[in-house]
C-alpha cells in the first residue's frame, strides 16, 4: 500500500499533538538572545572572555528553572534559543538579562509564555544528573517560527505562543529538509509568515 504524504511525515515530528491531545502538555518561557542595536566590536580575546562567562551564565541558569538552550544557526539578529520551566516570564527575562553577553551590550533578551511538550530537558537533566561529565551530544533542529496578526490557532508540531506577541507558534522538525519544514507549516497557517532556521540543541532537551 502507497503512503500518502501526510503518513510519511508522521514520523519525523515531534508528535506534540498527540501529547497535547493526552493533557501532556506544559507552559514554558520561550525565546531568544538577540544582536542589541549597536553592539560594539569585541577583539577575540574579549569574544571568548565574554563567551566563558555566558556558558557559565546557562550553567548557572539550569539550576534555576532554564531547561533548554543553543545557538541558532545563519539567523540574522536571532542568536540563541532559551526555554524556561518554572520560573515566570518576568523572572525568566531577569535571569536572562544578568548573562556577561546582556550587561556588556553584546545582545538583549526577548521571551514569551509558550505551551510546549511536557518533558523538556528532563531526559538531559536525568543523564548529566547520574553523569555530569558526560559528553554533551549536540543535534540540528528545524525551529519553525510562525509570525503575525491574529489567532494562527494550535500549531501541531509545537505549540502557540501565549501572549500577543507577532510571534503566533513555534515547531519543532527533527529530519524533514529546511524547505519541506517551512512548506509543511506554512499549509497549517495560511495568511501567516513562516521562518525556517536551524537550532543547534543538547540530544535529551526535546521529548
Amino acid at each position: 500500500m502507497v503512503q500518502n504524504s501526510s503518513d510519511m511525515l508522521r514520523p519525523f515530528l515531534l508528535l506534540i499533538a498527540a501529547a497535547l491531545a493526552h493533557g501532556a502538555d506544559a507552559t514554558y518561557v520561550f525565546g531568544f538572545l538577540k544582536t542589541a542595536p549597536g553592539a560594539p566590536k569585541l577583539t577575540s580575546g574579549e569574544t571568548a572572555e565574554l563567551m566563558k562567562g555566558h556558558m557559565a551564565h546557562l550553567g548557572a541558569m539550569g539550576k534555576r528553572g532554564l531547561v533548554g538552550a543553543g545557538p541558532l544557526v545563519k539567523a540574522g539578529d536571532l542568536r540563541g534559543v532559551l526555554i524556561f520551566h518554572g520560573p515566570t516570564v518576568e523572572q525568566a527575562t531577569k535571569m536572562a538579562s544578568e548573562d556577561p553577553v546582556v550587561t556588556q551590550g553584546q545582545m538583549v533578551v526577548e521571551l514569551h509564555p509558550w505551551r510546549g511538550p511536557a518533558g523538556i530537558g528532563e531526559r538531559y537533566q536525568r543523564e548529566h544528573a547520574a553523569d555530569p561529565a558526560a559528553k554533551v551530544n549536540m543535534m540540528k533542529v528545524k525551529l519553525l517560527l510562525v509570525r503575525g496578526r491574529g489567532d494562527a490557532g494550535p500549531e501541531p508540531d509545537g505549540g502557540p505562543i501565549l501572549d500577543e506577541s507577532t510571534l503566533r507558534a513555534v515547531a519543532v522538525l527533527r529530519t524533514l529538509d529546511m524547505e519541506e519544514a517551512r512548506a509543511t507549516v506554512a499549509a497549517r497557517h495560511p495568511g501567516f509568515t513562516v521562518e525556517a532556521f536551524e537550532w543547534l540543541v543538547a540530544d535529551g532537551v526535546m521529548p
